[in-house]
């Protein structure tokens, strides 16, 4: 699984303002959907592209604001897209490998009233109502074309999302003490989606001391591993596992004295030039009757790679009678964002957790609680970042691998445009699995 890739910027620049060098006849783009202008503030886009030489990288706009992006290869994209109510300009496009590109444009009205009659109602909790965590939410939903998924809003930000074909919805979210405004939004099959009116609740108490969920102690049977970082076994290491453009020259070093917390951090080096990512695995065996996983790490950063490191990935994987849970996270310095992956819609997908560039000559305290669950999916349940938590409440489906029954977590290092280095140090390495 490889992070999403950036157009360069100085490529984004000669795009935006129709730059001659750059041709742009050989890549046709068409937008597939929505197929009205009329839509919902959330609606999925859908788009084909055609080149002599294969297309290699998409991106979406909004406003003339980047909102999704993908490094393929792929000539067709599904991409989720949010907008505030009113009208937009959305601006797709996509380039193939020697740089040319195509781009299609629609202008959409958006509104909360869905154009296919998606309508979403709450029995629990009620208006004004006072609640402790987890606070218990039922809905239900209607649509002529069928529920698809469904996603809960507290203060405008995504606190739960969920793919549920079901006309109605029971969740239990744990969220931050106060009052707090709320809705819950559905959408069907055909991309239409309704939202429920807003209401308020007072949440008593504060869950985890930050603004999402707490991690949960593990039960005295739980499985762990201390100090993976100080472990040479067991490791592999992949440049461009995908068939990226790029030939890194990467490495990693253990036993590192300085910096250190305890006398022996693991370095990783990437320095293979603009835009290569690389990526570092450790395996920790069969463990196919583990679901409940909490990922527990300490990331550093010198100077030159705190300022310009694109992004940073961090994934658990499992691998059961062949199916890929892939749970993975990337804070996507360049944007601003934190991600989840979508293992069988095989892209990113954006969180409302902020990303910010981590200060270099610190450590930084990283901390995840990660379940699989029914039905071969898996789900994101609390971040924790420097102490501040965040409940994510994302579930996905597995994807088929084929993989002998595994575990692992893997770390990895995506340059910016100018290929600047980048050094991460990693310590106090700890998982625990039940």
């Amino acid at each position: 699984m490889r992070t999403v890739s950036s157009l360069p910027l100085i490529l984004i620049v000669f795009l935006l303002l129709g730059s001659a060098q750059v041709s742009s006849a050989q890549v046709t783009v068409n937008i597939t959907a929505p197929s009205s202008s009329s839509v919902p503030t959330s609606f999925t886009l859908q788009a084909n592209a055609s080149s002599p030489r294969g297309v290699n990288g998409w991106y979406v706009y909004v406003d003339g604001y980047a909102v999704w992006n993908t490094p393929g290869p792929t000539s067709f994209i599904s991409a989720p897209v949010t907008v505030s109510v009113g009208t937009h300009n959305v601006n797709v496009m996509a380039w193939d490998r020697t740089g040319a590109y195509g781009s299609r444009s629609l202008t959409v009205n958006a509104s909360t009233v869905s154009p296919t009659g998606v309508s979403v109602s709450v029995q629990t909790p009620s208006s004004g109502a006072s609640v402790g965590n987890p606070v218990p939410f039922n809905a239900s939903a209607s649509s002529p074309n069928g529920i698809s998924g469904w996603v809960i809003y507290m203060d405008n930000q995504n606190v739960y999302q969920v793919d549920n074909y079901s006309n109605s919805l029971s969740a239990s979210v744990n969220l931050p003490g106060g009052t707090h405004t709320i809705y819950i939004r559905a959408w069907d099959k055909v991309s239409g989606s309704g939202t429920s009116p807003s209401f308020s609740i007072n949440v008593g108490g504060a869950a985890g001391g930050g603004s999402g969920g707490v991690l949960p102690t593990p039960p005295a049977s739980a499985r762990t591993w201390t100090n993976l970082e100080q472990t040479t076994d067991n490791w592999s290491d992949c440049s461009n596992c995908a068939g990226g453009t790029h030939t890194s020259n990467y490495w990693k070093a253990f036993w590192q004295t300085s910096p250190s917390m305890d006398g022996a951090s693991l370095q990783f080096f990437n320095g293979g030039g603009p835009w290569a990512d690389v990526l570092w695995v450790k395996k920790l065996g069969n463990q196919n009757w583990a679901s409940n996983f909490i990922w527990d790490f300490y990331v550093y950063f010198d100077s030159a790679t705190a300022a310009n490191l694109w992004s940073a990935e961090y994934d658990l994987w499992q691998s059961v009678g062949g199916w890929e849970f892939m749970i993975g996270t990337q804070c996507v310095f360049g944007t601003g964002e934190w991600d989840t992956w979508d293992q069988a819609a095989g892209h990113w997908v954006k969180t409302s957790v902020p990303c910010k560039r981590m200060s270099a000559g610190n450590w930084h305290h990283i901390q995840m609680y990660l379940q699989r669950v029914s039905g071969n999916r898996y789900k994101y349940v609390t971040l924790v970042v420097d102490g501040q938590a965040y409940t994510l409440n994302q579930t996905f489906n597995a994807g088929w691998a084929g993989w002998d029954d595994s575990l692992g977590v893997q770390w990895q290092l995506d340059l910016n445009g100018s290929g600047t280095d980048a050094h991460e140090w990693v310590d106090k390495v700890k998982v625990s699995i039940w």
